[in-house]
């Protein structure tokens, strides 16, 4: 069982992760409609924002 703190400390880290993946989908969806935009970035925008993803899984998983 988690302690109060270690659920609040939980929602803190939660809560970032989810306003990280909106600012890299956010930032993605700026690249994609950039012409110049290169496959590289944006590829590497979908990484980040996968990963930010499974993290947040995580977090719900084991809560």
């Amino acid at each position: 069982m988690h302690s109060h703190a270690t659920q609040s400390v939980q929602g803190q880290r939660l809560e970032a992760l989810r306003r990280k993946h909106a600012a890299l989908d956010n930032m993605l969806k700026d690249a994609q409609r950039r012409p110049a935009a290169s496959d590289f970035v944006i590829q590497d925008l979908k990484v980040k924002k996968l990963k930010v993803k499974d993290e947040i899984e995580e977090i719900r998983r084991v809560s």
